[in-house]
């Protein structure tokens, strides 16, 4: 295993987690910025009871396998594409 591609797939798939974790928080922030709470759902006092918009889903085992297994495929992927790319470049010259 080359250490210098191994330590690049690895710092290359955390930042990738990273991305797709902000992508969804910008989300939510964008979400909660467009969120209008209708006139009706105003409590006597004036203060909103209840704001409903989204869907909330709470991480199960299922979900967080599925995560783990993607960010570790795309860390293979990742290393054997570079691997490869970097061995054809070496029989080229």
């Amino acid at each position: 295993m080359n250490k210098r591609l191994g330590i690049e797939t690895t710092v290359v798939t955390f930042v990738w987690i990273l991305v797709l974790v902000g992508w969804n928080v910008v989300q939510g922030m964008l979400a909660t910025f467009k969120h209008e709470p209708k006139i009706t759902q105003l409590h006597p006092s004036g203060a909103i009871s209840r704001v409903e918009f989204g869907s909330v889903t709470t991480p199960d085992v299922l979900m967080i396998t599925l995560g783990a297994v993607s960010a570790l495929l795309f860390a293979v992927i990742y290393y054997a594409a570079r691997s490869w790319q970097s061995n054809k470049r070496k029989h080229t010259f």
